[in-house]
């Protein structure tokens, strides 16, 4: 059925030599102006009826009209697998369509990769188009593409993104998109929506491990395609009045602006720990979203107080993610794990400890979201307590933390040796 890339046309023949063409009077001159005029203007009409949201672009429904006028008759599963394929053919982003240019150069293009259509073709291309709109419903018109987007609009998404973002990092990650597609008529389940915010991501070029920035977000409320999710001022609004009706998140479960550089300030090497009861909580742990609960966990652990985990903090969730050899080999473990993620004397940051706990990976220590409750419901809060004098310098203490660390497994490996 799909002709639509391979119309193989018996074109003319241009063929006339440099000479000939060098010599023609001024009047062939004209007429061969003329001409392209007149296919240009043949092209103008064919764009501006497929246009239906004249917004300058034909999006996957826009284009499936020409598709449709020049032979098209696959399914629409089909056809959005060719407009993909056009669009990456002509660096064209999918969410914002194929411009007028790039629709001229793809009907004059006669080789297998393009839509060639003679004249005669446009003008019943141009034919069919023009009884389809006189018969179809009128259509409602399309939002504005994000470069269009108007400043009323654009406040609504931005009230809208900032409303689902509910760890204020800038992004919307799972949990956060969610609650944009609840109120958009998603009723799936927690895992088919898991499912669905990765395909989401990959379609629109975002990190799933970050989630969709707000850029990406606009784009995507604005594309009205199958790919998009496209929302009316209307709807924006209805939304925004429900999102406000949620309770406000604690802060402690809005993570801290990432550092541009790894933290300068160490911890005081070896402080004396106290365990006691977990004290109480703002809210419940099944409220808090997945970076939430990596960052409840993290303070658990005994991170709040300088912003570091170090090897004594992390031996407790280690065991119980699985780790069960004795103290030296943990040691060990720990220098390598900080070797491989960068990390100074100091310990392991709350950006790594995040990354780490969402890395599924062998380099990871992944936890889902059951598993951060049970530890953090099973394992003894930690407490640091604050000593009255600091080492000299930060230097000074990351190297004797790191001495202590090699001493201690030095040690244990000479008795085992003995042994």
């Amino acid at each position: 059925n799909n002709n639509f890339n391979n119309n193989n046309h018996n074109n003319n023949n241009f063929n006339n030599n440099n000479a000939a063409h060098n010599q023609a009077p001024p009047a062939a001159a004209n007429a061969r102006a003329q001409r392209a005029a007149d296919r240009a203007n043949l092209v103008r009409q064919v764009f501006k009826l497929c246009d239906v949201d004249n917004s300058g672009r034909l999006n996957e429904k826009e284009m499936k009209l020409f598709a449709e006028g020049t032979g098209f008759e696959g399914e629409d599963s089909e056809w959005s697998e060719e407009y993909h394929r056009l669009c990456g053919d002509t660096n064209s982003h999918p969410a914002e369509g194929i411009d007028e240019e790039t629709l001229a150069k793809l009907i004059d293009d006669q080789s297998d990769d393009g839509c060639y259509c003679s004249n005669e073709e446009l003008q019943g291309v141009i034919k069919e188009l023009e009884e389809r709109r006189n018969t179809m419903p009128a259509q409602p018109k399309a939002g504005p593409t994000p470069g269009q987007t108007t400043r009323p609009r654009k406040e609504l998404i931005a009230r809208v993104f900032e409303l689902c973002d509910r760890d204020a990092d800038g992004f919307l990650n799972e949990a956060d998109m969610l609650l944009f597609a609840t109120e958009s008529g998603f009723d799936g389940t927690r895992e088919e929506w898991a499912e669905e915010f990765v395909c989401l991501c990959q379609d629109s070029g975002a990190d799933p491990s970050s989630g969709l920035p707000m850029a990406t977000f606009q784009r995507l409320v604005e594309d009205d395609s199958d790919q998009g999710q496209y929302c009316s001022d209307d709807e924006l609004k209805t939304m925004i009045d429900a999102l406000q009706k949620l309770p406000t998140p604690p802060l402690e479960t809005r993570p801290a602006p990432p550092p541009t550089v790894e933290r300068a300030t160490p911890p005081l090497p070896s402080p004396p720990q106290a365990l006691q009861a977990p004290s109480p909580v703002v809210a419940p742990l099944w409220e808090l979203t997945r970076e939430g609960l990596i960052d409840r966990l993290f303070d658990h652990l005994g991170g709040a107080s300088t912003g570091f985990l170090n090897c004594d903090q992390t031996k407790p969730f280690a065991m119980h993610t699985g780790f069960e050899g004795p103290d030296e080999e943990w040691i060990a473990e720990f220098d390598e794990l900080c070797r491989e993620n960068g990390c100074s004397g100091t310990g392991i940051s709350r950006s790594v400890f995040h990354r780490l706990v969402n890395d599924d990976s062998d380099n990871g220590i992944y936890c889902n979201d059951a598993d951060i409750r049970s530890l953090v419901e099973s394992l003894p809060r930690i407490v640091v307590v604050e000593q009255a004098t600091a080492p000299a310098t930060e230097a000074e203490a990351a190297e004797e933390a790191q001495e202590d660390r090699h001493a201690a497994a030095a040690a244990a490996a000479a008795t085992a040796a003995e042994t």
